[in-house]
């Protein structure tokens, strides 16, 4: 049975925190892939759960929005930001974090 974004949020041993008060959580997570490309979206598929170091969005606001329009185009369920090494996140990161599910 596959789980929801809130769920595999809510798995302890991932250590994942939720930042986002508009997009829902309740979507299915149908697979997890890691991806630094600045557009992943040609080999994602709906459903897609991306996980990144952030290595490609730098501070620039525009190419940030552009790079989660093309995530929301591409159905991807969640981003997850982040490595075990910092829980500091970067100000694009934060901009991403705040930004509407439908961007």
């Amino acid at each position: 049975m596959p789980l929801t974004v809130e769920q595999v949020a809510a798995l302890p041993d991932l250590g994942l925190i939720v930042r986002t008060s508009t997009a829902p959580v309740d979507r299915t997570v149908r697979w997890a892939a890691a991806s630094e490309l600045a557009d992943p979206t040609p080999w994602l598929e709906p459903g897609v759960l991306l996980l990144t170091t952030g290595m490609t969005v730098d501070a620039d606001a525009r190419r940030c929005r552009a790079y989660v329009e093309r995530l929301v185009a591409a159905e991807v369920a969640a981003l997850g930001f982040g490595d075990r090494k910092s829980t500091r996140l970067n100000s694009s990161h934060t901009d991403i974090s705040r930004m509407p599910a439908s961007a």
